[in-house]
């Protein structure tokens, strides 16, 4: 919608189709890659203990692939995608994350749909402005992230 708000609404499920296998065949193909630091940052949050927990609005595949192309469970201890609940908003999704996984949270996202479930559970939120997302989108984050490696400081702030 606003990447080409024109388009109809068959153009645009035809055009996310494409661009959806698109994607996969670039991680398939070797040409994808995770942002500079990033399993840097992941090692050390687990060392220091941190549960990590994966929740995206992504289809299965989609998921499943980055999962196992970037040998993911290294560092995150369970998987939430959107298609396998029906694609219903994340922070309805996340009350079976709290139901799995009791404790405290802090959301890290780079769209409105991350900061939508800090806000509905009353909790502190870490918004990514090098992701998808405007920085409009991070407004209510109690912080703003320009890199992945500025993260374990900003969780430093938070009791969790």
């Amino acid at each position: 919608k606003t990447f080409f708000p024109s388009l109809s609404p068959v153009q645009a499920e035809n055009s996310s189709s494409l661009i959806g296998r698109e994607m996969l065949r670039s991680v398939q193909e070797g040409r994808a890659c995770l942002y500079d630091g990033t399993e840097d940052v992941l090692k050390l949050l687990r060392k220091k203990g941190y549960l990590l927990l994966f929740l995206s609005n992504c289809k299965r595949d989609y998921m499943d692939l980055h999962r196992n192309h970037f040998c993911l469970d290294r560092f995150f201890t369970a998987y939430y995608c959107g298609e396998d609940f029906g694609y219903k908003p994340k922070y309805e999704i996340f009350r079976q994350i709290q139901a799995d996984f009791p404790g405290n949270y802090v959301i890290i996202g780079d769209r409105f749909h991350d900061m939508e479930i800090a806000q509905k559970h009353n909790l502190k939120a870490v918004g990514c402005a090098y992701g998808y997302g405007n920085i409009e989108e991070l407004s209510c984050a109690n912080a703003i992230i320009q890199n992945i490696r500025q993260l374990p400081e900003s969780l430093n702030t938070f009791s969790v």
